[in-house]
């Protein structure tokens, strides 16, 4: 395609992607002939993570280059994790908590289906609030509604033997620990602040409480699957080397 058309298919203007050229954001072009440049969809997809790494999270062009020879580098496993990890962990999330309102609205933004909407709201899992007759979805609801129909789209939906029963479980285990560590943050600070002070210190150590059980239950994870894979692959190789019998 045409410089004209890319920018076009892309939502950006000519001026943006000869900008993202001379940057070097994007590779040189394949030349049909000496001064008719030709672009394939590639430039599309790299366009737009250009934009989302820029508009979601406010990086500057050094940085993304940065990214995308790493990107380059990577497997097509890293990068489909990337653009996870850049879909639902972006600093515009925290200043921007948009809120949807009524259960069509909800449907619509992240894709669940009402049957699943019902069984997140009845296990606690997906909450709203009601105002003036309807219900009112937090940023955090949407984006657990998207998250649970990611783990579908990824293999771990019911269709593939994944019992969601487990995410009810989840949450009940999460809630018995966020009322202890909630309780041991109360005991400590509770008639020793004012009222201000004990709701900005409890809204600060939410957020470093809610970062550090991320990061340690990610890297619990990633240790346990490590293992696993290793002791399959043990076990692989025993029944491999095992004698065979007459």
């Amino acid at each position: 395609m045409r410089l004209g058309e890319l920018a076009r298919a892309a939502d950006v203007s000519r001026d943006t992607v000869q900008y993202y050229l001379r940057e070097g954001l994007l590779p040189k072009p394949r030349l049909r002939r000496k001064k008719l440049a030709d672009y394939d969809a590639t430039y599309i997809d790299r366009i737009r993570f250009i934009r989302e790494l820029q508009e979601n999270h406010g990086l500057s062009i050094s940085v993304i280059k940065q990214i995308l020879r790493r990107q380059k580098r990577a497997s097509s496993l890293e990068r489909s994790l990337f653009r996870l990890h850049s879909k639902y962990f972006t600093p515009r999330d925290h200043l921007l908590t948009e809120e949807v309102v009524g259960e069509e609205a909800f449907l619509k933004a992240t894709g669940l289906g009402p049957k699943w909407l019902a069984r997140g709201e009845e296990w606690g899992i997906i909450t709203y609030e009601i105002r003036e007759g309807a219900k009112v979805y937090s940023h955090e609801a949407v984006t657990l509604g998207k998250l649970i129909v990611e783990m579908d789209a990824i293999g771990l939906g019911p269709k593939d033997g994944f019992d969601r029963e487990a995410l009810k479980v989840s949450i009940n285990i999460l809630r018995q620990l966020v009322e202890q560590v909630n309780g041991h943050f109360a005991r400590i600070y509770w008639g020793k602040l004012s009222s201000e002070a004990f709701h900005n210190k409890g809204v600060e150590a939410l957020e470093v409480a809610a970062l550090y059980f991320y990061h340690l239950f990610r890297k619990l994870c990633k240790e346990h699957t490590a293992a696993q894979i290793r002791r399959l692959a043990e076990s692989q190789d025993a029944a491999g080397s095992e004698p065979e019998t007459r």
